[in-house]
Order: structure tokens, then C-alpha cells, then sequence
């Protein structure tokens, strides 16, 4: 009887062994593709953009970016000249610390979800603060930031580089920003994480591009 019971929990134990290695693959492989579409939405506005002949600070030159924030950072040579010049970019809002009426935020290639639970390398964060007065929301879809770029060398930085008197507007022409809304499922079968009332947030448009 004894050998029947520790060969069911061995069972048991394999299948609960089996199960969990297969749901963290599926998350992986979802995490990946989430990863993928996202890239694809991001370089699908950075065509339309660079199309209309605007200039784009790349995220491949930023991403050249080797280092640590707080022993310094070695910077491709061909991103120096962009050092506190006005610049284009495109990529995914990032909250700092709110969803709602913000004036700095953190700018990613790809949105958090892509690098849950994982922190995205230093070269992938632009710290943006906003023109004075001006208060958004964090979007779900790729942005358009225009503002005076600063590439931060030596050692103890928070960030590679930064963005001020920053302007906000959708990354496609014509298109528009969508309030970003906090699910439980974000992490498409990851685990659960709890989320306050004031974090999940209905989706609102802003108005158009006039331009």
C-alpha cells in the first residue's frame, strides 16, 4: 500500500514537473510573439513617418548603446551629433509611477509587456519629460515624441539618455492614441498580478493629428 501511495505521488509529482515546464514555454513563446507584433506595429509607423520625409532617431543606433548607467555608457559614434538637438522618435509608453495626467514617463522600442518580468537593458530607456504644462495619458499604442534629446555620460546616470520639452502625438499620421488599460491577463498566462481600481482605466481617444 505504502509503494502504491509513493508511486502515485511520484506520478503526481511528474505531471505537476510536466505541466509547469509546458505553461512557462507557453508563456514564453507568447511573450515572444506579443514581442514580435509589437515590433512590427512600431516599424509599420516609422516607415509611415520616414515616408512623409520626417527624421527619426532609430532605435537600432540607441540599442548600439553599451554599458551600465551607473559605470557609463560607450555611445556609437553616430549618435553623438543627435546630443541636445530636437529629435523624432517612436516607440511605447512606459508609466513611471501613473497611468493618468502625466508629465514624464519612460519611453520603450517595445511596451513592458514584451520584457515581463524582465528589466529592459538600459539602452532601451528613454526617460521623456513633457513642454511645460502639458499632461497625457499613457497610450497603448506606439507614440511620437518630439523634444530636445541629452546623451548622459560618465558614471552614475539614471538613464543613457533623456528627452525634455517633449510634444506627444500618434505615431501614424492620422491616427490616434487610446488611454492604456492595466489587465489582469497582461501577461498573456503569466501569473496573476493585483491591479487597484485606479489603474484600470476605459479607453479614451485623444482627438486626431491636425497636421
Amino acid at each position: 500500500m505504502r509503494r502504491r501511495a509513493k508511486r502515485d505521488l511520484s506520478i503526481l509529482g511528474g505531471i505537476v514537473v510536466i505541466l509547469a515546464i509546458l505553461a512557462f514555454v507557453n508563456y514564453n513563446l507568447n511573450r515572444g510573439a506579443l514581442a514580435s507584433e509589437m515590433d512590427k506595429w512600431r516599424r509599420k509607423a516609422e516607415k509611415s513617418r520616414i515616408d512623409t520625409g520626417m527624421p527619426l532617431l532609430s532605435w537600432q543606433l540607441l540599442r548600439q548603446t553599451t554599458g551600465r548607467p551607473r559605470t557609463g555608457g560607450t555611445f556609437a559614434e553616430e549618435l553623438k551629433p543627435y546630443d541636445n538637438k530636437v529629435v523624432n522618435i517612436i516607440g511605447f509608453m512606459v508609466p513611471n509611477e501613473k497611468f493618468r495626467d502625466v508629465t514624464e514617463f519612460m519611453f520603450l522600442p517595445l511596451p513592458i509587456e514584451c520584457y515581463f518580468c524582465n528589466i529592459p537593458p538600459p539602452r532601451d530607456v528613454l526617460y521623456v519629460t513633457l513642454q511645460k504644462d502639458l499632461t497625457v495619458q499613457i497610450a497603448k499604442e506606439p507614440a511620437l515624441i518630439t523634444g530636445l534629446f541629452h546623451v548622459h555620460q560618465g558614471p552614475d546616470q539614471k538613464f543613457f539618455y533623456t528627452i525634455t520639452d517633449g510634444t506627444i502625438k500618434a505615431a501614424e499620421e492620422g491616427g490616434e492614441l487610446t488611454q492604456k488599460r492595466l489587465n489582469r491577463d497582461h501577461m498573456l498566462g503569466g501569473p496573476v498580478h493585483e491591479a487597484s481600481p485606479d489603474e484600470l482605466l476605459d479607453p479614451v481617444s485623444t482627438p486626431k493629428d491636425s497636421d
